[in-house]
């Protein structure tokens, strides 16, 4: 009796700590939730279903706490009625898995939740109950894992892209009033000061102020009574009345178009999801063949197996970082999948109009050394050499920018349709092409391109087709961008390489280690884990332009004219 009221005690209080955390912890993400819902009011179906879904997480995180404190209870105490109480629960967190699973075998196929589905079954059926409700914390563990990757990503990009500043302080009768950007019309006074962050373009029509654009602090002006502010610039110092002279982009779209890219999918989370398909119904038969043979508890090892299929959540959390990551450095990442083709890109078409802008010229005879520099991957031994090249609108034009920037050659056409047909060209030809331009007069080419830079100012936030958006018309992140891919790559590698290491492990140890199944079930979690762990992002920011090399002079050799 006395164990039984020492573990009943103990329970007591840690419950009751519990509870204080949560209420304590309940408050602050109130707040947070409402503060959010401010900034996404126009998004509430999205706000609500994302709500319902962290709720869930909570309660399946709860519920199988609750459910391994019963079965660890009750084999402690050897009362098996205390164990069994916890099924219940536990089935309660994998009723999304069982739900999964028949879906899939009403297709006719067998997969990895009716893997896990059968796991389950098998432990309910011969009364692994702490092995089951250990599954279930895992389970509900990593599920509320991959969320909090989407809460970080939400929030990360409204700071990145000055969502979180959507709140604009408007002059009114000698009153300053917050109000909501969306709220804002042309001809209203907008208060800013330093360290503010100017919503929208204006006019300044009182005070002065020393103010830089976001993501090019080295471009600090004054600003006086007459002069123009772009929204994106930041306040440094000083204050000023600005006269709003357009209606503010919201920025709703692209903002919903990054959240929804790490759903989508990659060449290797395609391989590593059919791999785990068509490896799923031999688990199943290894399973029911070597029952008799090693037992229920050691042949269910062959359940706890992804073999691939695990890229479906690795896959979407691997481009949250990165996508989260690149955002704090103006560049915005709308494919995943833009980055493993980056690693095959071996021609880079710049259009005129981005190395003739006054922020790039100073940058990019450099920018070009850089690119020219960096190892190109192709599983392609036969493929031509590396290039740069630049699309222009004239012969002098092209020659100007081919023969002071050291490029490759330079192609002539001033149409949207022709710049398609060329670059479809060279791709049915072997090229693996990147286009970088504008989207102004070259979205076709840059649709047909297998991958797409936009150039942009950092405060244009409107909706674009392209793979890539580049805040900054220095094009000092482009490297980066080839460096991320690199990375990216590595890994997705290591995502998919990692978990299929661990269930060949899963089944050595199994079959000449008799081990069982709760060597397995962690086993499992391993791989995945140490994946996830692997998957977060070093403290560095993405290579930039190299500021100590300067290029080399251009050779006397003629660029080539490319019609």
């Amino acid at each position: 009796m006395f164990v039984l009221e020492t573990f009943a005690l103990g329970s007591l209080l840690f419950a009751g700590g519990r509870l204080a955390f949560r209420r304590k912890s309940a408050q602050t993400e109130s707040s947070q939730v409402h503060k959010q819902t401010v900034l996404d009011a126009t998004d509430e179906p999205k706000q609500s279903q994302h709500a319902l879904t962290q709720a869930r997480a909570k309660r399946d995180l709860r519920t199988s706490q609750v459910a391994l404190g019963l079965a660890v209870a009750g084999a402690a105490l050897r009362m098996p009625v205390i164990g069994l109480a916890s099924l219940p629960v536990m089935l309660l967190v994998f009723a999304p898995v069982y739900g999964g699973a028949w879906r899939a075998l009403r297709a006719r196929r067998v997969d990895a939740q009716v893997l896990d589905a059968t796991r389950v079954s098998v432990c309910v059926v011969m009364g692994y109950t702490v092995i089951a409700a250990l599954n279930a914390l895992l389970h509900a563990s990593s599920q509320r894992l991959f969320l909090r990757s989407e809460e970080e990503l939400r929030s990360t990009l409204h700071e990145s892209m000055g969502l979180n500043e959507r709140l604009a302080c408007v002059e009114c009768g000698g009153i300053e009033v917050q109000t909501p950007l969306d709220q804002i019309k042309p001809g209203m006074l907008l208060a800013l000061r330093g360290g503010d962050t100017v919503p929208v373009d204006g006019v300044v029509v009182s005070g002065s102020a020393w103010f830089a654009l976001r993501f090019a602090e080295d471009r600090v002006a004054e600003a006086k009574l007459g002069d123009r502010i772009a929204a994106g610039s930041r306040i440094l110092d000083g204050a000023v009345s600005l006269r709003v002279e357009a209606v503010p982009e919201t920025a709703v779209t692209l903002y919903g178009q990054l959240q929804e890219a790490p759903l989508k999918q990659t060449l290797l989370s395609r391989i590593g999801e059919d791999t785990g398909g068509r490896m799923a119904p031999w688990m199943i038969a290894a399973f029911a063949l070597s029952t008799p043979i090693m037992g229920v508890n050691r042949a269910a090892a062959f359940l706890t197996t992804s073999f691939g299929a695990q890229m479906n959540r690795l896959s979407p959390y691997t481009a949250r970082q990165f996508i989260g990551f690149a955002s704090h450095h103006g560049i915005l990442i709308r494919e995943p999948l833009a980055l493993e083709l980056a690693n095959r890109v071996d021609m880079i078409i710049f259009d005129a109009r981005v190395l003739d802008h006054p922020s790039a010229r100073p940058h990019a005879a450099g920018l070009i050394h850089a690119l020219g520099l960096m190892p190109q991957s192709s599983t392609d031994a036969s493929t031509l050499p590396f290039g740069i090249f630049v699309m222009a609108t004239s012969e002098d034009q092209g020659h100007r920018l081919a023969d002071d920037l050291g490029l490759d050659g330079y192609f002539i056409e001033a149409e949207g349709g022709r710049r398609a047909a060329l670059v479809e060209g060279f791709q049915l030809g072997g090229r693996t092409v990147c286009y970088v331009g504008t989207g102004v007069r070259d979205a076709a080419a840059m649709n047909t391109a297998l991958l797409s830079v936009d150039v942009r100012e950092p405060s244009d936030l409107s909706e674009t087709q392209a793979h890539i958006v580049l805040l900054d018309p220095r094009l000092r992140g482009l490297p980066g961008v080839f460096e991320l891919a690199k990375l990216f790559t590595a890994k997705q590698s290591f995502n998919l390489l990692a978990p299929i290491g661990v269930d060949l492990i899963d089944i050595s140890t199994t079959v000449f280690l008799h081990f069982g199944l709760v060597y397995s079930v962690l086993l499992s979690y391993t791989g995945l884990l140490s994946s996830v762990a692997h998957a977060k992002m070093p403290k560095r920011p993405p290579v930039a332009l190299p500021k100590a090399p300067s290029p080399p002079k251009p050779s006397e050799e003629e660029p080539r004219r490319i019609t």
